[in-house]
């Protein structure tokens, strides 16, 4: 029983790590390939991570070709960092413009990120002791 416990941590771990190896790939690919232009904030959109209330900045911008777009940040903060009529720079793919970012906010990203590839690994290590002085023991 104590075994079989020993590997959720093991897995976890693996896949938290697995996870944010991931992310951190395609947040490199998208910013190799990116486009920079200003855009507003025009709204902000409130939600939960968690229990904690954050604020997602709704903004828009005009693609290099001038067609105007509308996007959300999947960042959020609590308290907003941006407000509604401020100007932003905005790095877009220019092979799927719908898909944006505020450029300043992948630093709270990369962030929690970096924990997270810190943790993953310890995790799967404290899984991996707890199974070895199970099975030893």
């Amino acid at each position: 029983m104590w075994s079989l416990l020993s590997i959720i941590p093991v897995i976890v771990g693996i896949s938290v790590t697995f996870n944010v190896i991931k992310a951190m790939r395609k947040g490199r690919e998208f910013k190799s390939r990116a486009v920079r232009v200003m855009g507003m904030v025009v709204d902000l959109k409130w939600s939960y991570v968690g229990s904690n209330q954050v604020a997602m900045p709704v903004f828009n911008y005009h693609t290099r070709e001038g067609h105007p777009m509308q996007a959300t940040e999947t960042v959020g903060t609590n308290p907003p960092r941006f407000r509604p009529g401020r100007p932003v720079v905005v790095l877009y793919d220019p092979h799927e413009p719908y898909k944006a970012h505020l450029e300043g906010l992948q630093g709270a990203a990369t962030l929690l990120q970096g924990v997270a590839l810190v943790l993953g690994p310890l995790f799967a290590l404290g899984g991996l002791l707890s199974l070895a002085a199970t099975l030893l023991g």
